[in-house]
């Protein structure tokens, strides 16, 4: 038991800790590592489509070496409808008021502390503290979003500086932690982490997290809950804190392989429609460093699924799987989840997303072998529960309200193809799911006197066929 303790401690080092801006939390196992993170609200569920707007992309680097931790973070902070004013139909331009105010801020983080860790057979603990730095105003965030928006041929939203003189501020963070975990590599974690700063604001970020998780990598999700209060803040950080509190939902893979992992997280608001991605890069000296094993029972995927219909939609997809037997042909028991955004026509008057939780079988037999590399054929059948929210847009309501929920069950049907080097591939999946059509009527209505702009009606839900494609991995726990 202690030798596996030991190996699952090595190899899960791109598994996260709680974290805010700047601000690593302690790790689940502390050994010494470098990791890198590139946060943008384009790598989350949504794909992009929601607004480029709030903290819209962050980098980051933090590093661990015994008790002691350090972190750095650049973040461009954005608030293109800073009073939050609804569309207004009965201005010649809805969007007229909108912009009005609207403005960007720079926040470069700092902090160091150190982490304490304990384990009494399958319960474990940590706690962390330290203090940091925090400067806000003009650093250099518009020259870098212009030219990448440039690259990628976008327009840019020609934002002035809310304060282009830097201010510092200091604060305090301390964090706290438990986990659940046994013998086998499913566990449950629960992270806590803080700030204080110098001029009375209050932040927290809380995480609860179901943990799949040992050599080589793994996956994990769960809900996270973020908060902040008190402080002289200008109206770009308002925007951002109300935009970034309360509940998200949170999904993460990751891989690694010798002395280098790397590691993809998404998350999305329950409520609102904010979401944001990170792609990790974690780095250990050899000292730390263990080769991973062969690939084994368990295997998991992420990537992008991009479905048609009646009511197409895009997102990201995650699974994770168990092989049922030795042979080639031995099923795997499934399970996974999708989250998208429905593209609906229109697109100003409701918000829609569908989210899908599925189990069942998948096949997975290696057909070609050449060394290390493999090509598997993959089928898969499932049922899971769907879940579609529509939310009203400004003056537009959704069946009467301003959030219309629909519920169903929902059959899923797959076939496609994964070429593997080792443990790491890459699969191709043509995916269906068969679901009840269902429809909303969105009333746009002024607030003011009751009249009524426009009644449509929305398909929302029915079957969708498309595509789904990215990074899987096996894992031998």
């Amino acid at each position: 038991m202690l030798s596996r303790t030991l190996l699952l401690a090595a190899c899960a080092l791109t598994l996260p800790g709680v974290d805010l801006p700047g601000v690593p939390g302690p790790t689940p196992t502390g050994d010494e590592h470098l990791r890198l993170h590139w946060s943008n609200d384009a790598f989350g569920p949504g794909m992009g489509r929601t607004t480029d707007d709030f903290r819209t992309n962050a980098l980051a680097i933090a590093g661990w070496h015994g008790r002691w931790f350090a972190g750095l973070d650049h973040s461009i902070l954005t608030a293109t409808n800073p009073s939050g004013t609804p569309m207004q139909w009965s201005l010649p331009d809805p969007t007229a008021n909108q912009g009005i105010g609207a403005a960007r801020i720079d926040e470069l983080t700092v902090s160091g502390g150190a982490q304490w860790r304990e384990r009494a057979g399958v319960l474990g603990w940590r706690l962390a503290g330290g203090a940091g730095l925090r400067w806000s105003g003009d650093l250099g965030g518009s020259a870098m979003q212009s030219s990448a928006h440039g690259v990628l041929v976008q327009d840019q939203p020609d934002l002035p500086y809310e304060r282009r003189a830097l201010q510092t501020r200091v604060f305090a963070h301390g964090a706290a932690g438990l986990e659940l975990r046994g013998e086998a590599p499913l566990g449950l974690r629960l992270d806590a982490l803080s700030t204080l700063d110098d001029d009375g604001r209050w932040r927290w970020r809380s995480e609860v997290l179901a943990v799949a998780h040992g050599t080589g990598g793994g996956m994990w999700a769960g809900l996270r809950n973020d908060g902040a209060q008190g402080g002289d803040l200008g109206v770009v950080q308002r925007g951002v804190d109300r935009h970034e509190g309360g509940a998200a939902l949170v999904a993460g893979w990751d891989w690694r392989n010798a002395a280098w992992g790397m590691g993809l997280e998404a998350m999305r608001a329950v409520h609102g429609g904010g979401q944001m991605g990170v792609v990790r890069l974690a780095w250990v000296p050899p000292v730390h460093a263990s080769t991973a094993p062969d690939p084994g029972l368990w295997a998991g995927r992420v990537g992008v699924a991009d479905h048609g219909g009646s009511n197409p939609a895009r997102g990201l997809t995650w699974a994770l799987s168990r092989r049922l037997g030795s042979s080639t042909w031995a099923p795997d028991w499934q399970v996974g989840y999708l989250d998208q955004e429905v593209e609906v026509y229109f697109r100003y008057d409701a918000a829609v997303a569908r989210r899908l939780l599925w189990s069942g079988l998948a096949l997975r037999p290696q057909v070609i072998t050449a060394g290390p590399l493999g090509v598997h054929l993959l089928g898969e059948a499932g049922l899971g529960w769907q879940r579609v929210a529509a939310e009203g847009r400004g003056a537009s309501t959704i069946n009467g309200a301003e959030r219309q929920v629909i519920d169903d069950l929902a059959v899923r049907l797959a076939g496609g193809l994964e070429g593997t080097v080792g443990s790491l591939g890459l699969f191709v999946l043509a995916e269906e799911t068969l679901a009840p059509d269902r429809s909303v009527t969105s009333v746009v209505r002024d607030d003011l006197n009751g009249t009524v702009y426009a009644r449509r009606v929305e398909a929302v839900s029915g079957t969708v066929s498309g595509v789904s494609a990215g990074l899987s991995a096996t894992w031998n726990w």
